[in-house]
Parts: structure tokens; sequence; C-alpha cells
């Protein structure tokens, strides 16, 4: 009887044999294939495949290193700063309650520097902590100005170069002028602190341009 061939598409020929082929493309999808008089090819997903779908679909979040940088420096300064003038006061305040009642037994005088050595580390842990809040927040206040700074110099306006040249300064002034209308402060601690922050960041952008021009003389003795 006559039969019906997909491959040639005409009566009396029987269907040729397959030989299935596989090969494995560069992004890691397998495609089978038969021999050239009856094809049919199927893709299958590979491992590589779904790797590179995931990769596109991820979502990435850049932050600036001053972020991190600035505030954690803060923040460790500030708890150390904390630690050392808390613990001392403490101590102090303790001597000045008990100077009234002093102990008069070797097991009064071990109770009493037990007691003297925990309020002096309770007082500089609680200062520590206050005062690292303190100035991680006035770090991360700098850091936030810098970066706005340098946003704004970006826009191409007249003077755009000057604000981005010279953000850390403006950081230093606006965190200075901040914290003194947060904490209010009189006039002369205010000009004190305009004071400080300009120096501050007159000194940093000093150094980020003596940076700049070390990396460049290097580059150029490279080449």
């Amino acid at each position: 009887m006559f039969g019906w061939s997909r491959a040639s598409g005409k009566t009396g020929e029987s269907k040729p044999e397959e030989k299935a082929e596989t090969k494995i493309n560069e992004s890691g999808a397998q495609t089978l294939y038969s021999n050239e008089d009856y094809k049919e090819e199927v893709v299958v997903a590979g491992a590589g495949a779904e790797e590179g779908e995931r990769e596109g679909r991820r979502i990435e979040l850049h932050i600036p290193d001053r972020y991190m940088i600035l505030p954690s420096l803060c923040t460790i300064m500030g708890m150390s700063l904390g630690l050392m003038r808390g613990s001392r006061a403490e101590g102090m305040r303790f001597l000045a309650e008990n100077a009234h009642r002093p102990p008069t037994t070797m097991q009064g005088w071990y109770f009493y520097k037990k007691t003297k050595n925990y309020r002096m580390m309770w007082g500089g842990l609680k200062a520590g902590g206050r005062d690292a809040l303190k100035l991680g927040s006035v770090g991360l206040t700098w850091a936030a100005l810098e970066d706005g700074l340098e946003r704004v110099g970006q826009q191409k306006f007249q003077g755009s170069e000057y604000v981005s040249e010279f953000r850390e300064v403006g950081a230093g002034l606006g965190t200075a002028l901040l914290f003194s209308s947060v904490y209010r402060v009189g006039m002369i601690q205010t000009r004190r602190a305009i004071l400080l922050g300009g120096l501050v960041g007159f000194s940093m952008v000093g150094l980020r341009q003596a940076k700049a021009r070390l990396s460049a003389s290097n580059s150029i003795s490279s080449e």
C-alpha cells in the first residue's frame, strides 16, 4: 500500500531512519536534530540560559563609598571618645557620692571597687552610644551633602564646576550650620563650628586634588 512521508511529501516512499544529534550552543541550550531528510528541532533551555535570564533580571544597588566610610569612622571615633569621657565622669561621680562613707573593712573595699568599676563601665557605654550616634549623624549628614553637591555640579549651568570642585567645603559649612541650629548653640560656638567645618572641607579638597595629581602622574609614567 501507499504511504505518506513528511520528509519528501511523496507517496510510495517510506520515512527514512532518523538519527538524532545533540548540539549545545554557547548559552547552554540543547538543540536536538534528526537527519537532513526528516528534520525536527527541539530547544531545551539549559542551566546557562537560566543563569543568563536571572542575571538579566537582577537588580543592582550602588552605594557610594562615602556613605559607608565616613559615617563608620565618625561612629567609631564617637564611641571611643564617649567610652573614655563617660567612664571617667562616672568614676568621679561615684567618688563624690561616697566620699562621706568610705569602707572600713577589706570586704567593704572589695565591693566598693567592684561597684565603682561596674558604674564606670555602664557610664562609658551610655556616653559612648550617645557620642557615636551624634558623630555618626554628623558623618552621614556630611556625606549626604557632599553627594548632593556633586550631583548638582554635574548639571550644566553657570558655575556648576565650582560647586562640584568645592563640594567638601559646602558639606562642612552646611553640616556646621545644621547642627548649630539643631542644638541651638550660641553665636560664638556657631562661628567656631563654621570655621572648623570650612577648614576640614578645604583640607579634604586639597587631599583630593593631590590624590588626583598623583594618580595622573603615575598613569603618565606607566605609559
